[in-house]
């Protein structure tokens, strides 16, 4: 069940006819002429309306054809990544063939056309194995092709040379959805029963808008790096034990990415992971100067040598008092219970250390986002 046919040399697709009558006059000609043909296998076409609502081309008779048919879901799919592409200076087309280098052959359920630029966008409304993704994936790639994957599965693999995605419809709407993965999401530990958990899932597009963003450049992986980032303070109130005088402690540090990136998620640091870095102690300065926090009432932080003896000193980044600035003991070590309090945000640039040293955050910033303004 296509969305495409053949008149001769000449593709015919459905969705160009975009009303009821338009319709009717191509059946009433096709009865006449007979000159429609399946592109499969050359056999007569019958035109049709899925059960929803869909226009597509048939065989006539089945005959000696071995070419599965689609699915009313799948058909409507690609119906709407064509809607959606057409908003753009794209051009879509649906069932186009091409071959490798090497000869191999490929077929796009939707090919996306500009220029030079071509992305294939497959809707695989069966299951599909993650090596045989990797196969086809591999097989756009060497065609010069740039392919992109919506699953109605609930496992497939997530990269950045495999742009995978999971594909929902609502039978109540007739809509489809496009859940991006979310940090916690792992292909290998989601089971099928708890697959519509929202911690899974960090965005959820409309199908139509996500087409029209993948080739408008809205769709990224690793979106994060180079970006000027708001960097938010968090601290705790606390009594210096060498003067006596109310300071506070910085407690944790957010990159706060879903403020300039809606639907991305926030990235945690801490001072310790943060001090750990090449060049930690210093870009902290630079961000949080003693002047800037002083005025929030927070000590200095920079590299203090904590312990009495000398031979097993330990160095690093930490809360000084902001009248004495006297080293302050971590503060996971002694103000677990203290009331965390929001402090300041600075802008900061997340460049590639933090993006691949930071520890624990690789899960974060390995997706891929969809930017959802226009």
């Amino acid at each position: 069940m296509p969305l495409k046919c053949l008149r001769g040399e000449d593709e015919v697709f459905a969705f160009d006819f975009e009303n009821e009558s338009a319709w009717k006059a191509l059946r009433e000609a096709n009865a006449t002429e007979r000159n429609l043909r399946m592109p499969c296998c050359g056999a007569a076409v019958v035109l049709r309306t899925s059960s929803l609502g869909t226009r597509h081309f048939a065989h006539a008779r089945r005959g000696p054809c071995t070419t599965a048919p689609e699915t009313s879901e799948h058909l409507l799919a690609k119906r709407k990544v064509i809607e959606g592409i057409r908003r753009t200076e794209w051009t879509a087309k649906t069932e186009q063939e091409g071959t490798t280098p090497e000869g191999e052959r490929w077929r796009a359920d939707v090919l996306a056309t500009r220029g030079k630029g071509r992305v294939a966008i497959e809707v695989q409304w069966s299951r599909q194995e993650g090596d045989e993704t990797f196969r086809r994936q591999s097989r756009y790639d060497d065609a010069g092709v740039r392919g992109l994957w919506l699953f109605r599965q609930h496992d497939f693999p997530v990269s950045e040379m495999i742009p995978a995605f999971r594909l929902v419809f609502d039978d109540k709407s007739n809509s489809f959805s496009v859940l991006l993965p979310s940090p916690t999401y792992n292909p290998r530990l989601v089971k099928a029963k708890d697959r519509d958990e929202p911690r899974y899932w960090s965005q959820r597009v409309g199908l139509e808008d996500f087409a029209e963003g993948v080739v408008s450049g809205r769709l990224r992986f690793l979106p994060v790096l180079n970006r000027t980032l708001p960097l938010d303070v968090f601290v705790t109130p606390a009594t210096c034990r060498r003067c006596g005088a109310e300071t506070k402690l910085v407690t944790r540090l957010v990159f706060a990415v879903s403020r300039t990136m809606p639907g991305h998620p926030d990235i945690p640091a801490s001072l310790q992971s943060l001090g750990e870095l090449i060049d930690g102690p210093e870009r902290v300065e630079s961000w949080l100067p003693p002047s800037l926090l002083k005025r929030q009432g927070i000590g200095a932080l920079r590299v203090r040598q904590s312990g009495l003896d000398v031979e097993n000193r330990k160095s690093y980044l930490s809360n000084g008092c902001v009248k004495c600035d006297a080293m302050q003991a971590r503060w996971f070590e002694d103000r677990l219970e203290a009331e965390e309090e929001f402090a300041l945000s600075v802008d900061v640039v997340f460049d590639a250390l933090l993006a691949f040293h930071l520890p624990h955050i690789d899960h974060i910033v390995s997706r891929w986002w969809f930017d959802e303004r226009k």
